[in-house]
């Protein structure tokens, strides 16, 4: 079996996964702290795999997001509104600037 991590931010891990068996769709398992946190089967498209000959569909590819799309956006929602309140005590330009900045931030997740 091969693999890759290709990216481990803490909360997000992307990589590749190819078993020796290229019929059977392998399974990524995270543990944390000697418990399962999450369990992601390997169906993302990986077109450099397969251009490269190394899997023949390339269809081996995973994400793992820890946190999840409910608390991000849950998350980034309430960001998104303290940077709007912030608005309110702008006293120039550059403070302004600042919290639409800010406000883009948290506005683009």
């Amino acid at each position: 079996m091969l693999f890759s991590i290709d990216e481990d931010a803490g909360t997000r891990i992307v990589g590749w996964i190819m078993p020796d068996n290229p019929s059977s769709t392998p399974h990524v398992v995270v543990f944390t702290g000697g418990q399962m946190r999450k369990v992601v089967r390997a169906t993302v498209l990986r077109p450099l795999l397969r251009e490269q000959g190394l899997h023949e569909t390339g269809i081996c590819g995973f994400v793992v997001d820890l946190i999840g799309l409910r608390i991000g956006f849950a998350l980034f929602g309430v960001l998104w509104s303290i940077a709007g309140v912030l608005h309110a005590g702008a006293t120039g330009w550059l403070s302004l600037a600042g919290l639409r900045a800010l406000m883009g931030l948290t506005e683009a997740a």
